[in-house]
């Protein structure tokens, strides 16, 4: 299916979506997402956070997810084109095992990621002595990233959440995996069922304080579902009992460290809501002052590129 052909069937092919902390009420702030398809976006008003209005149903995410579209969409490199580019070398300390680190010092860890992909993110788990165990839905990727790597890389299935029940993991990592999911909290709320109270959940995001590192207009995707701030993830991890105690900016985002806790905040922050607006906004008027001064140029001949 080509670009255009999707765009005018996405309406067929969606149902309606509400806030996940169940507020009806939002303002819509963007109607169509970087190539021209009517998501639809808004931000709620009871804890800021920035989601898709129309979402895909089942049948349509997986036919999405699996076709040539997403790949053309989102990047041209074949399967192992990106596993080897990928590659580093024997124990890089790359950003997202800084951030781990303090949390495995004296021990041999046990480490999942959720949403692996080909694995490239727990190599240096792997190389700095952890067990490592990386879980996705992709086939291609799971098999060049055993293949390339040597990792222990499972295709998630039926059982999948069953089988980690059995294991006592200090890492669980879920990395720009959340904003595609329907029901994040829902995943969020399984694995929190097979963690304990010293796992560690590492959560990396393309937060819309990122926004200045996509564009405005280049931020919104068919793609991701869920656009959270550091303050809209705070009010959902509290709503599942975690805390969050560390954040790092990271490429392409945020990066969040959390654990279980008894000691939380779920009420109302109408700041919340404030905050997003504010980073939207303030993002969408750059975009505006900039494009508008571009077609100003243009149509001077002052313009050429």
């Amino acid at each position: 299916m080509e670009i255009a052909e999707f765009k005018s069937a996405y309406p067929s092919m969606t149902v309606p979506m509400g806030c996940p902390c169940g507020s009806r009420f939002w303002i819509p702030i963007k109607p169509k997402e970087r190539f021209g398809i009517p998501v639809k976006f808004a931000i709620c008003f009871k804890c800021g956070h920035t989601f898709a209005r129309y979402v895909m149903n089942d049948v349509a995410l997986d036919q999405f997810y699996s076709s040539s579209l997403y790949r053309n969409l989102y990047g041209t490199l074949s399967v192992q084109e990106h596993i080897d580019k990928l590659h580093v070398p024997e124990k890089t300390r790359t950003p997202l095992w800084q951030i781990a680190e303090p949390f495995l010092k004296d021990k041999i860890g046990n480490i999942v990621e959720w949403g692996s992909s080909g694995g490239w993110n727990l190599i240096p788990f792997r190389d700095f002595g952890h067990n490592v165990l990386g879980l996705d839905v992709s086939s291609p990727y799971i098999e060049a990233g055993r293949k390339t790597y040597n990792l222990r890389l499972e295709l998630i299935n039926e059982n999948t959440l069953k089988d980690l029940s059995g294991t006592q993991f200090d890492v669980i990592i879920l990395n720009h995996v959340l904003e595609h999911l329907v029901d994040a909290e829902g995943l969020l709320k399984q694995l929190i069922a097979v963690s304990s109270k010293e796992s560690v959940f590492i959560i990396g995001l393309p937060t819309i304080e990122s926004t200045q590192d996509y564009g405005f207009n280049n931020f919104f995707t068919v793609a991701h579902i869920h656009y959270f701030s550091k303050h809209s993830l705070t009010s959902a991890l509290n709503r599942l009992g975690l805390s969050l105690i560390e954040t790092h900016r990271t490429h392409g985002g945020l990066t969040f460290v959390a654990k279980q806790s008894d000691v939380l905040n779920r009420k109302f922050n109408v700041y919340r809501f404030v905050y997003s607006a504010y980073q939207i906004s303030s993002r969408y008027l750059k975009f505006f002052l900039r494009r508008s001064a571009r077609k100003l140029l243009e149509a001077t001949g002052l313009y050429n590129g």
